[in-house]
């Protein structure tokens, strides 16, 4: 039986990093499968994972929740085809942060999988700095955080010691029966737990909930991919009134020096790193209320007309 380990989050809470420290303490030769599921069309983290974990078997399925109606089917068949391809010794999903996680059972019991697959667990990686903003947002969040055997508390440095106890008292109240950790970065010292918790079969949290919210969540995506480049001094400005237009960005930014940015915005924080081995034009996804293509395209061209 292969042990399959769910990964949740809200959108920026820190899933890909996660999986990044799991992975630099596993030993790629040994049959590890990755499933990464990207509620818009790309797959902004699969680029990235691809160059951290080159070694893994890396399958993507965008454009959606693989646990919304629209792609469950799928998502069965993709995990059985991933098993009789490859054999892996360990599968682990990395849910879309917009993902309600309450219809795992159906694949948990599916006639077929559930003779190769067990629940290795289900970790939650909870924004401390954007908690209250993201349950307000997306109410699904809450049932990502109930399902949940891990939490992982992460952002700790960006909140004061009241904040985190606050949160931290909520979290327990939510889910008593999880684990809580504090973390920054998703860097955990103490890895203990990880080995316990690897080797024992989990049992499938089933909860009643007054609305079902497995259909497709009322947000809009947006793709911007761009050959213009951008000077490194206008760069701020473009992330800051992007940031104004959507809770959630991520991408790749070719500078007109040529160097690549790897941009993050959850709500109105920005981060950007200078990022090595990409070798293709820009590409931005973005996720809110209202954003489109034509919007974000708009406000690229705004600060690339000079040099293009």
């Amino acid at each position: 039986m292969i042990p399959f380990y769910l990964i949740t989050g809200f959108l920026g809470s820190g899933k890909t990093t996660f999986l990044k420290n799991i992975l630099s303490k596993e030993h790629y030769h040994e049959r590890i499968a990755v499933i990464q599921n990207e509620f818009a069309p790309g797959n902004i983290d699969g680029i990235d994972l691809k160059n951290f974990a080159p070694g893994i078997q890396l399958t993507e399925i965008n454009n959606g929740s693989v646990f919304c109606a629209c792609l469950l089917s799928n998502f069965i068949d993709t995990l059985k085809l991933v098993i009789e391809k490859y054999q892996p010794r360990t599968i682990y999903l990395e849910a879309s942060g917009l993902s309600d996680p309450t219809t795992l059972t159906q694949v948990m019991t599916d006639s077929i999988l559930s003779s190769k697959i067990y629940l290795g667990g289900s970790i939650a990686i909870v924004d401390a700095h954007n908690y209250a903003r993201a349950l307000r947002t997306m109410p699904r969040v809450l049932h990502q955080i109930r399902m949940a055997d891990v939490l992982l508390l992460n952002k700790t440095d960006l909140v004061n010691s009241d904040q985190l106890n606050e949160i931290d008292n909520e979290l327990k109240k939510l889910n008593p029966s999880a684990k809580i950790l504090q973390t920054k970065h998703c860097a955990i010292a103490d890895w203990d737990w990880w080995e316990q918790f690897s080797f024992e079969p989990k049992k499938l949290k089933n909860f009643v909930f007054l609305t079902n919210s497995n259909d497709r969540p009322a947000v809009s995506t947006a793709i911007l991919k761009a050959s213009h480049k951008i000077e490194a001094e206008k760069l701020h400005d473009f992330l800051s009134e992007l940031a104004k237009m959507c809770y959630r960005a991520k991408g790749f930014i070719v500078l007109s020096n040529n160097k690549v940015v790897h941009i993050q915005i959850v709500y109105e924080t920005i981060t950007t790193n200078n990022y090595e081995n990409y070798q293709a034009i820009s590409e931005i996804i973005a996720i809110g209320n209202t954003i489109d293509n034509k919007s974000i395209e708009q406000l690229f061209n705004k600060y690339v007309e000079i040099t293009a």
